[in-house]
């Protein structure tokens, strides 16, 4: 079956299948994607920099995935994934102490929330929350209780 021209568009290529196999994939099939990606593109730090496949947003992700499968990589990139893992990791921190304060606001005021998307996905999907960066705090609240949430939060 042929997929539309449309769809293909959105369809990751070939090279960021492989960069997400490297991130996600344990072991020698891990290793493999990591190696075959790295041959696509040549030079990693090259690509680092000019964040092809979107490489700078996985960089956490695949510092975990090459710890896991040990995918041997040039010490520049490596140094340069470390750092990101490491920003990451600090700013992760700062994200969660801020979800507590915000999330013990609403408890504390009574109002039942539910999290959603990447401060809960952090903790249920990922080896570490670090792991999944996120920019914003979702929580869905009931109609009646979102003057009440919002009064709360701000």
């Amino acid at each position: 079956m042929t997929v539309p021209a449309c769809l293909a568009r959105l369809a990751p290529s070939d090279s960021q299948t492989d960069l997400l196999r490297a991130c996600l994939w344990s072991d020698e099939p891990g290793r493999q994607a990591w190696e075959r990606w790295q041959r696509t593109v040549g030079d990693v730090r090259a690509a680092i920099e000019r964040d092809r496949d979107g490489v700078k947003s996985l960089l956490p992700l695949l510092h975990e995935g090459l710890r896991r499968h040990g995918g041997a990589t040039p010490p520049e990139p490596l140094a340069a994934i470390r750092t990101a893992a490491l920003a990451e990791t600090i700013r992760w921190q700062r994200y969660e102490a801020i979800c507590r304060r915000a999330f013990g606001a609403l408890r504390e005021a009574g109002v039942p929330f539910l999290v959603l998307k990447g401060a809960a996905l952090s903790l249920a999907a990922y080896a570490g929350p670090e792991l999944r960066h996120s920019h914003d705090i979702d929580v869905l609240v009931r109609q009646e209780d979102r003057g009440r949430a919002a009064a709360v939060l701000s």
